[in-house]
C-alpha cells in the first residue's frame, strides 16, 4: 500500500511558519521593533526600500547580545522571554514565541549585527533560514537588523504582495500604532532615505500628557485639539491616553488607536464598551476617535489567540467593560462643555456634523437607568443661561442673538424634541411611562420571529410607553404609544427598532437604544409659535445633553458676526 503521509522537511515547516507570523514588509517591522522594545531600546530607527520589499533595516540601541545568544536566537522557538508553559498566563513582553528572527529570516537574505555593552559584536549572515557566515565586527551597544529581497524564494506569496507605494503606507500605519503604544521610546522612519517622521523622547511626566503630545506629533493637531486627557485607576485595570470629545467624529474606525498593556489590538468588547460610553452623543453611523492604554493584570488576559498577536482574549469580561465605560463616561462628563458647531466655510457647505466648532458654556449630565432593581436616572441642574435675544422663529428653528459675542444661534427644535423626548422615555423617576391609547388600535404584519421579539422585549417596550400584542401568528396589534410619537410613524418605528434589538447584551443598552430609535420619529411641526420655541429651548438647557440630539446631531449651531460679513464679501472694519 503506498505510503500517504509524509514529515515535511525542516525549509518547508519554516516557510509555513513564516507565512503565519509574516503577511508583508509592515509585518516584519512590527515583529523587529517589539523585539528592539523589549530588548530595553530607548532609541529605535527604521528604514525602509522598495515599500520594504527591496530592504529593511531598523537599528536599535538596546542590551544586545552575545555571540551564542545571536546564534541561537534565529533558532524557531528560542526565546528570551519565557521558559515553560506557566509562563504565557504572566507574560510582560511584546513578543514571546521566539518565531519572529526565524520565520523573518528564512523568507529574506538578511544580517544580524549585533552587540553587548563594551563588547566585541557579532555579524551574521543568513540567506533562506541558512546561516552563512559568523564573525566578529564593531558596532555599539544594541542590534542591527538588515532585511533583504522579501520573500524571494516563496514566489507564491511575493506574487500577492501589494505595490511599493501601499507597502509603504501600510508600513507607516504600522509605525503609528508602534509609536503610540511605546511613548518611552524614541523612533525615527524613514523611506527611500527621505526621512518620513523623527520623534523624540516626549517632554510630558504621565501616560496621557505623553500621548497628548505624540497625538500632536502623529495623528495632527484637530486631534488633539479635540482630545480630552483620560486617567483612571480601577481595580481590574488602569486606563490613560486620550478621547476625543462628542464633536470630533468619523465616518470609520481610523481615528481608534487601542494598546492594552502597551500592544496594539483588536479587541470588540473594548471598543464597544468605548463607544457605548458615548451614548447619545454620536449617531449611530459614526465613530469616536481616541489613542487609549488599557492596563491589564496579565492574568486575566490571554494574548496567545492569534499568530501575529493582533487579537486577545479577557477574563472578567463584565467588570472590564462596565469599569472602561465608566470611565470613559466620566471623562465625557468631567470635561468642560463642547462647542456649538460653527458654519462652515462661506462658500462651502460641509457635512453639519463634522463642522469646527467653538466652546459654549453648556455641560453634559449623565444619562443612568433602572436596572437590577435600582431607580437611577439624570439631575436636571441649573444653569447659567448665556445672555441670549430671542428674535424669530423661521421654519422650524429658533433665531438667538448672543450678545456675548457678537453672532446668531440656529437651533433645530425638530433635533430639541427627539432630544426632550429621548429624556422623557428614559427618566421616568419609577413613573409610568407617558403613553397614548390610541382610540381605534393600529394593526400590521410581522414575521413569527419579529412577534417573537416583541413577546421577548415587551416589558422594555411597555417602559417607554409602548402597549403592543400579538393578534394571530403573525399580526401586531398596537394600543398606545409614547405620547411624542406619531401614530402614522408608529410600524415603521417598531420594525427599526426590532432590526437591532437583539444585538444588544443589558438592559440599559437597550433601553437607551430604544429611546434613541423611536424618539427619531417624535412628532414634527411645520412652524413653531415663539412662545413654544422659547419653551422648547429653556426645557433643553435642563436635558441630559442640550448640544446633541439623540442621534449624535447637534441641536443648534453658532454664526460668527464676521461669518455673516464673509457671506456678503464684506470684510471686518476692524
Amino acid at each position: 500500500m503506498a505510503q500517504k503521509i509524509y514529515v515535511l522537511s525542516e525549509e518547508t515547516i519554516n516557510q509555513i511558519a513564516a507565512g503565519e507570523v509574516i503577511e508583508n514588509p509592515a509585518s516584519v517591522i512590527k515583529e523587529l521593533v517589539e523585539n528592539a522594545v523589549d530588548a530595553g531600546a530607548s532609541k529605535i530607527c527604521v528604514e525602509t526600500w522598495g515599500g520594504g520589499h527591496l530592504r529593511i533595516r531598523i537599528t536599535d540601541n538596546g542590551f544586545g547580545m552575545n555571540p551564542k545568544d545571536a546564534v541561537l536566537s534565529l533558532t524557531r522557538h528560542a526565546t528570551s522571554k519565557i521558559k515553560q508553559a506557566e509562563d504565557l498566563t504572566s507574560l510582560g513582553t511584546m513578543g514571546f514565541r521566539g518565531e519572529a528572527l526565524a520565520s523573518i529570516a528564512a523568507i529574506s537574505k538578511m544580517i544580524l549585527l549585533t552587540a553587548e555593552e563594551n563588547a566585541t559584536a557579532t555579524s551574521i549572515d543568513i540567506e533562506g533560514g541558512k546561516i552563512l557566515d559568523v564573525s566578529p565586527s564593531a558596532r555599539a551597544r544594541g542590534t542591527t537588523i538588515d532585511v533583504r529581497s522579501l520573500f524571494y524564494n516563496v514566489p507564491a506569496r511575493k506574487k500577492f504582495q501589494k505595490s511599493a507605494p501601499v507597502s509603504t503606507a501600510e508600513i507607516t500605519k504600522i509605525m503609528t500604532q508602534l509609536v503610540l503604544a511605546h511613548p518611552d521610546v524614541a523612533f525615527e522612519l524613514i523611506h527611500q532615505e527621505r526621512a518620513v517622521f523623527s520623534i523624540p523622547l516626549p517632554y510630558g511626566e504621565t501616560l496621557a500628557e505623553k500621548l497628548i503630545e505624540r497625538s500632536r506629533q502623529l495623528l495632527g493637531e484637530d486631534f488633539e485639539k479635540n482630545a480630552l486627557k483620560l486617567e483612571c485607576i480601577h481595580d481590574l485595570c488602569t486606563l490613560a491616553g486620550v478621547i476625543g470629545s462628542p464633536v470630533a467624529h468619523r465616518h470609520n474606525r481610523t481615528g481608534q488607536y487601542l494598546f492594552v498593556n502597551n500592544r496594539p489590538v483588536a479587541c470588540p468588547l473594548i471598543s464597544y464598551a468605548i463607544r457605548d460610553a458615548y451614548a447619545t452623543r454620536l449617531g449611530a453611523d459614526r465613530h469616536p476617535i481616541y489613542a487609549l492604554h488599557i492596563t491589564i493584570p496579565a492574568h486575566l488576559i490571554d494574548v496567545n489567540v492569534h499568530p501575529q498577536k493582533k487579537e486577545i482574549r479577557l477574563r472578567e469580561e463584565k467588570g472590564l467593560r462596565d469599569a472602561i465605560q465608566k470611565a470613559v463616561g466620566q471623562s465625557l462628563q468631567r470635561a468642560e462643555s463642547f462647542d456649538l458647531p460653527a458654519v462652515a466655510d462661506p462658500f462651502v457647505f460641509s457635512d453639519p456634523w463634522n463642522m469646527p466648532t467653538e466652546m459654549a458654556p453648556m455641560p453634559e449630565f449623565p444619562l443612568k437607568f433602572q436596572e437590577a432593581g435600582q431607580e437611577l436616572s439624570f439631575r436636571p441642574l441649573p444653569i447659567e443661561m448665556p445672555s441670549e435675544r430671542t428674535i424669530g422663529v423661521f421654519s422650524h428653528y429658533l433665531i438667538l442673538e448672543d450678545h456675548g459675542e457678537p453672532s446668531l444661534i440656529l437651533v433645530d427644535l425638530h433635533a430639541v424634541q427627539a432630544r426632550l423626548a429621548f429624556d422623557r422615555m428614559l427618566d421616568s423617576h419609577g413613573k409610568a411611562p407617558v403613553s397614548q391609547g390610541l382610540l381605534i388600535p393600529l394593526t400590521c404584519s410581522l414575521s413569527i420571529a419579529e412577534l417573537s421579539l416583541v413577546e421577548g422585549y415587551a416589558s422594555e417596550l411597555a417602559q417607554l410607553g409602548f402597549d403592543l400584542h400579538s393578534c394571530g401568528k403573525q399580526t401586531l396589534m398596537i394600543d398606545a404609544l409614547p405620547s411624542f410619537l406619531d401614530a402614522n410613524d408608529a410600524v415603521q418605528c417598531i420594525r427599526e427598532i426590532l432590526e437591532s434589538i437583539q444585538t444588544l447584551s443589558s438592559t440599559s443598552e437597550r433601553l437607551r437604544h430604544l429611546a434613541r430609535t423611536a424618539s427619531q420619529f417624535a412628532k414634527r411641526q411645520k412652524t413653531f409659535p415663539v412662545h413654544e420655541a422659547q419653551e422648547l429651548y429653556q426645557q433643553l438647557q435642563l436635558s441630559s445633553s442640550p448640544q446633541f440630539c439623540p442621534m449624535g446631531r447637534p441641536t443648534m449651531i453658532r454664526m460668527k458676526e464676521q461669518e455673516i460679513q464673509a457671506r456678503f464679501l464684506k470684510c471686518d472694519p476692524n
